[in-house]
């Protein structure tokens, strides 16, 4: 299950966290922002730097509440590369 959008700064999903901007899962999180779905199962399931196509926390978590790890990271590798081919 997710727990929130975690919102991070300079385009980096890894960048300094930046709190105030955080979003509830069912917010549709546009191209332009950098951050991390924070589900229960894992701190950092989907990982996007800015340029990813729009999202939804609660659809990413909900895809891989069950996956292990592994399916994780290339979940969040091809939602990264997706668009960008």
């Amino acid at each position: 299950a997710c727990v929130a959008w975690r919102q991070s700064t300079f385009c980096r999903w890894d960048g300094p966290r930046e709190e105030a901007a955080d979003e509830p899962c069912n917010a549709t999180i546009s191209t332009g922002r950098s951050g991390y779905c924070h589900c229960r199962r894992h701190r950092h399931v989907a990982r996007f730097d800015c340029g990813h196509p729009p999202l939804r926390c609660d659809q990413a978590c909900a895809v891989l509440e069950d996956a292990p790890t592994v399916r994780a990271l290339a979940y969040s590798a091809l939602m990264a590369f997706d668009d960008r081919a």
